[in-house]
Protein backbone atom coordinates (compact mmCIF):
# COMPACT_ATOMS: atom_id res chain seq x y z
CA UNK A 1 0.00 0.00 0.00
CA UNK A 2 1.07 3.51 -0.99
CA UNK A 3 0.36 4.57 2.82
CA UNK A 4 3.74 2.90 3.86
CA UNK A 5 5.91 4.86 1.57
CA UNK A 6 7.49 7.41 3.34
CA UNK A 7 10.99 9.09 3.19
CA UNK A 8 13.00 8.75 6.81
CA UNK A 9 16.31 9.33 8.36
CA UNK A 10 18.05 8.60 11.87
CA UNK A 11 21.24 8.39 13.87
CA UNK A 12 23.30 5.76 15.06
CA UNK A 13 26.51 6.12 17.13
CA UNK A 14 28.17 3.56 19.82
CA UNK A 15 31.44 4.84 22.02
CA UNK A 16 33.29 1.24 22.86
CA UNK A 17 35.93 1.51 25.83
CA UNK A 18 38.08 -1.57 26.88
CA UNK A 19 40.90 -1.70 29.82
CA UNK A 20 43.09 -3.98 31.14
CA UNK A 21 42.85 -3.46 35.23
CA UNK A 22 44.90 -6.23 36.43
CA UNK A 23 46.76 -9.42 34.46
CA UNK A 24 44.90 -12.07 32.31
CA UNK A 25 42.15 -9.65 32.14
CA UNK A 26 39.77 -7.30 30.51
CA UNK A 27 36.97 -4.33 31.12
CA UNK A 28 34.79 -3.91 27.92
CA UNK A 29 32.05 -1.18 27.98
CA UNK A 30 30.10 -0.16 25.56
CA UNK A 31 26.74 2.11 24.68
CA UNK A 32 25.16 2.27 21.35
CA UNK A 33 21.93 5.08 20.79
CA UNK A 34 20.10 4.59 17.51
CA UNK A 35 17.34 6.81 16.48
CA UNK A 36 15.11 5.79 13.31
CA UNK A 37 11.93 7.18 11.82
CA UNK A 38 9.36 4.42 11.00
CA UNK A 39 6.12 4.05 9.99
CA UNK A 40 3.03 4.15 12.25
CA UNK A 41 -0.15 4.70 13.14
CA UNK A 42 -0.32 8.00 14.62
CA UNK A 43 -3.90 8.82 15.98
CA UNK A 44 -5.63 7.32 12.74
CA UNK A 45 -3.64 8.64 10.44
CA UNK A 46 -0.29 6.87 8.92
CA UNK A 47 2.67 8.36 9.10
CA UNK A 48 6.35 8.12 10.29
CA UNK A 49 7.12 8.15 14.39
CA UNK A 50 10.56 8.02 16.45
CA UNK A 51 12.25 4.58 17.43
CA UNK A 52 14.88 5.17 19.92
CA UNK A 53 17.02 2.08 21.62
CA UNK A 54 19.50 2.75 23.87
CA UNK A 55 21.69 -0.32 25.33
CA UNK A 56 24.82 -0.45 28.07
CA UNK A 57 26.91 -3.48 28.12
CA UNK A 58 29.25 -4.01 30.89
CA UNK A 59 32.20 -7.36 29.94
CA UNK A 60 34.45 -8.42 32.89
CA UNK A 61 37.28 -11.14 31.28
CA UNK A 62 39.52 -13.28 33.34
CA UNK A 63 41.92 -15.62 32.22
CA UNK A 64 42.66 -17.84 35.01
CA UNK A 65 45.45 -20.30 32.95
CA UNK A 66 44.90 -21.05 29.23
CA UNK A 67 43.33 -24.18 30.17
CA UNK A 68 40.35 -21.89 31.89
CA UNK A 69 38.80 -18.36 31.01
CA UNK A 70 35.44 -16.85 32.42
CA UNK A 71 33.63 -14.23 31.23
CA UNK A 72 30.52 -12.41 32.43
CA UNK A 73 27.98 -9.93 31.23
CA UNK A 74 25.55 -7.68 31.71
CA UNK A 75 23.48 -5.37 29.97
CA UNK A 76 20.73 -3.01 29.77
CA UNK A 77 18.60 -1.75 26.84
CA UNK A 78 15.85 1.41 26.64
CA UNK A 79 13.67 1.10 23.71
CA UNK A 80 10.65 4.13 22.98
CA UNK A 81 8.88 2.74 19.90
CA UNK A 82 6.01 4.99 19.74
CA UNK A 83 7.16 8.69 19.36
CA UNK A 84 7.57 8.33 23.40
CA UNK A 85 4.42 7.61 24.29
CA UNK A 86 5.69 4.54 25.85
CA UNK A 87 9.25 3.06 26.71
CA UNK A 88 10.30 -0.60 27.26
CA UNK A 89 12.87 -2.19 29.38
CA UNK A 90 15.32 -5.04 28.99
CA UNK A 91 18.27 -6.48 30.89
CA UNK A 92 20.48 -9.16 30.20
CA UNK A 93 23.26 -11.06 32.46
CA UNK A 94 25.10 -14.24 32.02
CA UNK A 95 28.32 -15.96 32.48
CA UNK A 96 30.49 -17.92 30.58
CA UNK A 97 32.95 -20.78 31.16
CA UNK A 98 35.80 -21.59 28.55
CA UNK A 99 37.52 -25.01 29.64
CA UNK A 100 40.13 -27.30 27.77
CA UNK A 101 41.18 -29.83 30.62
CA UNK A 102 43.20 -31.43 27.86
CA UNK A 103 44.95 -31.00 24.72
CA UNK A 104 42.22 -31.33 21.78
CA UNK A 105 39.05 -30.84 24.10
CA UNK A 106 37.17 -28.12 25.02
CA UNK A 107 34.39 -26.93 26.63
CA UNK A 108 32.34 -24.05 26.32
CA UNK A 109 28.99 -23.56 28.74
CA UNK A 110 26.63 -20.46 29.85
CA UNK A 111 24.14 -19.71 32.20
CA UNK A 112 22.25 -16.79 31.33
CA UNK A 113 19.27 -14.87 32.90
CA UNK A 114 16.76 -12.39 31.14
CA UNK A 115 14.05 -9.50 31.77
CA UNK A 116 12.32 -7.58 28.94
CA UNK A 117 8.75 -5.33 28.73
CA UNK A 118 8.35 -6.68 25.52
CA UNK A 119 9.76 -7.89 21.86
CA UNK A 120 10.69 -4.46 21.34
CA UNK A 121 13.24 -4.34 24.21
CA UNK A 122 14.04 -7.87 22.83
CA UNK A 123 18.01 -8.56 23.44
CA UNK A 124 19.96 -10.53 20.98
CA UNK A 125 22.47 -13.22 22.71
CA UNK A 126 25.23 -13.93 19.88
CA UNK A 127 26.13 -18.23 21.16
CA UNK A 128 28.91 -20.26 20.49
CA UNK A 129 27.42 -23.20 18.50
CA UNK A 130 28.92 -26.01 16.49
CA UNK A 131 31.47 -25.36 13.68
CA UNK A 132 29.51 -23.73 10.47
CA UNK A 133 26.86 -22.88 12.81
CA UNK A 134 26.06 -18.72 13.63
CA UNK A 135 23.63 -18.49 16.83
CA UNK A 136 21.91 -15.34 17.72
CA UNK A 137 18.59 -15.39 19.08
CA UNK A 138 16.32 -13.17 20.76
CA UNK A 139 15.97 -13.02 24.15
CA UNK A 140 12.52 -11.61 25.40
CA UNK A 141 10.23 -12.08 28.54
CA UNK A 142 11.19 -13.35 31.40
CA UNK A 143 13.72 -16.49 31.96
CA UNK A 144 16.53 -18.02 31.80
CA UNK A 145 19.17 -19.83 28.97
CA UNK A 146 21.66 -22.19 29.37
CA UNK A 147 24.10 -24.24 27.29
CA UNK A 148 27.17 -26.69 27.28
CA UNK A 149 28.94 -27.26 24.28
CA UNK A 150 31.90 -30.07 24.08
CA UNK A 151 34.31 -30.67 21.03
CA UNK A 152 36.99 -32.81 20.56
CA UNK A 153 39.43 -32.69 17.84
CA UNK A 154 41.36 -36.26 17.25
CA UNK A 155 44.75 -36.79 15.92
CA UNK A 156 43.13 -38.83 12.97
CA UNK A 157 40.95 -35.99 11.59
CA UNK A 158 37.70 -36.91 13.06
CA UNK A 159 36.20 -34.44 15.07
CA UNK A 160 32.75 -34.43 17.07
CA UNK A 161 31.32 -31.30 18.74
CA UNK A 162 28.14 -31.75 21.11
CA UNK A 163 26.15 -29.11 22.12
CA UNK A 164 22.61 -29.33 24.69
CA UNK A 165 20.82 -26.19 25.62
CA UNK A 166 17.97 -24.96 27.43
CA UNK A 167 15.30 -21.99 26.97
CA UNK A 168 13.43 -22.10 30.18
CA UNK A 169 10.43 -19.39 30.62
CA UNK A 170 8.40 -20.21 33.60
CA UNK A 171 5.51 -17.60 32.73
CA UNK A 172 4.72 -19.18 29.34
CA UNK A 173 2.37 -21.65 28.38
CA UNK A 174 3.66 -22.41 24.90
CA UNK A 175 7.12 -21.16 23.19
CA UNK A 176 7.90 -20.41 19.50
CA UNK A 177 5.23 -19.59 16.69
CA UNK A 178 3.87 -21.66 13.84
CA UNK A 179 4.92 -24.95 12.82
CA UNK A 180 7.43 -24.56 15.47
CA UNK A 181 5.37 -23.92 18.60
CA UNK A 182 6.12 -25.62 22.05
CA UNK A 183 3.65 -26.80 24.47
CA UNK A 184 5.46 -26.11 27.60
CA UNK A 185 7.75 -23.60 28.70
CA UNK A 186 11.53 -25.46 28.42
CA UNK A 187 12.60 -25.33 25.16
CA UNK A 188 15.55 -27.73 24.77
CA UNK A 189 17.68 -29.15 21.66
CA UNK A 190 20.33 -31.68 21.34
CA UNK A 191 22.85 -31.11 18.68
CA UNK A 192 25.68 -33.71 17.21
CA UNK A 193 28.09 -33.10 14.54
CA UNK A 194 30.81 -35.08 13.20
CA UNK A 195 33.44 -33.77 10.89
CA UNK A 196 35.95 -35.87 8.80
CA UNK A 197 39.60 -33.67 7.31
CA UNK A 198 41.10 -35.57 4.80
Amino acid sequence: SDRFHFPANGTDFMIYYTHKPIKNSEVRLRFKHKMKEVTNLVGNVYGLADFKSDNIRGEFIYSFSQQLQLKSRIEFVSVTPDAGINKDYGSLIYQDFRYAPIKNLFFTARLAFFKTDSYNSRIYEYENDLPGIMSSPALFGDGMKWYIIAKYNSSFGLNISVKYSELIKPSEKFLGSGNSIISGSIDNQFSLQMDYQL
